[in-house]
């Protein structure tokens, strides 16, 4: 037989809610290789060389599905005062990130 637990259900609950983590906005690693195959395309448009934008772009997946999409965006955006990236190209990666975001 088994014991319950001497806790009522209300205080676990509780419980449950104080520790709970807001969600945050990050890129649906199931659609990850859909979102890489896109921003390829813009990417590679811009006239950068290959190694350049492959680096680019494994630190705007990185950061945009381990941190937030906030971060991947502030990166852009620092890319773009960088003059790495043009204003064009910035904001149709923020674009696309903000089309596979979901909250996690």
């Amino acid at each position: 037989m088994t014991r319950r637990n001497p806790k009522s259900k209300s205080e676990r609950n509780q419980n449950y809610k104080e520790n709970k983590q807001p969600l945050e906005k990050m890129l649906d690693l199931r659609k990850v290789n859909a979102f890489r195959f896109d921003a390829r395309e813009i990417l590679n448009s811009t006239g950068l060389e290959e190694k350049v934008w492959n680096s680019l772009l494994a630190s705007i997946i990185t950061k945009a599905s381990r941190l937030s999409i906030k971060d991947a965006n502030d990166y852009i955006q620092k890319l773009e005062n960088e003059e790495v990236l043009t204003k064009d190209t910035s904001k149709a990666l923020k674009r696309l990130l903000d089309r596979y975001k979901r909250c996690r």
